[in-house]
């Protein structure tokens, strides 16, 4: 079986967890990374040992030594970055949250459809063996029938305002950092409500300091989902 020969675009901490754990893989291969800046491409290769360096998201997607894209740059850039990679031919793997809104998802699936490329969410959770076991049992029946889910997930934050995590112009905000989680977890679970409400405790800046979600199911199924980066769950 041939390596797959992969690429990262951006350098944060996600990327550098991503690079770490890809050695592992006997079929991978880290053969590029893309940056904004040059330098920080370079300090990524050196911890790395990563051959190929761009100080640009277009000549990453436009390398011809690379087979698929990982994605690891803020929210608000997954969609546009994304569309650039497969327009380029490549394969994608896209950090969560996997877009902004239902359009930015629709137009990602449309492409990749379209030009016959692999495209995927990074949700880790799903390859978890734990996760997998309790979703075995939950399909085979081994749990009786589920009527019930509850999910909290939530840290007390010390970001500074303009972070990433409390920016909305970068996506920020519980529910798209690690209520998704939740989120999820419950479709997975349940599968796709019949009716959705949410309530929010808004920062200054308008994102979601906490987040209460619940699904409600025809057939008598609840979920209450809940996330917070105001409070340690």
């Amino acid at each position: 079986m041939k390596k797959i020969r992969w690429g990262i675009l951006g350098t944060g901490t996600i990327a550098h967890k991503f690079a770490s754990d890809l050695k592992w893989v006997e079929y991978a291969e880290l053969v590029a990374v893309g940056s904004r800046s040059l330098r920080n491409a370079e300090v990524f290769c050196e911890e790395f040992d990563i051959p190929l360096r761009f100080e640009s998201y277009e000549e990453l997607a436009a390398c011809n030594e690379i087979d698929i894209v990982y994605i690891a740059t803020p929210n608000n850039l997954h969609h546009s970055n994304t569309l650039l990679c497969l327009n380029h031919g490549k394969a994608v793997l896209c950090e969560k949250p996997f877009s902004l809104n239902t359009r930015q998802s629709s137009e990602m699936i449309e492409l990749a459809r379209q030009k016959n490329l692999f495209l995927m969410d990074a949700l880790w959770t799903k390859f978890l063996p734990h996760y997998q076991k309790m979703i075995e049992l939950v399909k085979n029946g081994e749990l009786g029938e589920i009527k019930t889910v509850r999910a909290n997930f939530g840290f007390r934050s010390n970001a500074e305002p303009h972070s990433r995590l409390l920016n909305p112009e970068l996506g920020g905000g519980s529910l798209m950092d690690i209520g998704i989680y939740n989120v999820f977890t419950t479709l997975d679970i349940l599968g796709k409500p019949d009716e959705i409400s949410v309530s929010i405790n808004p920062t200054d800046q308008g994102i979601d300091e906490q987040c209460a979600v619940v699904f409600k199911y025809y057939n008598g199924a609840m979920a209450s989902l809940f996330s917070s980066i105001s409070a340690n769950l």
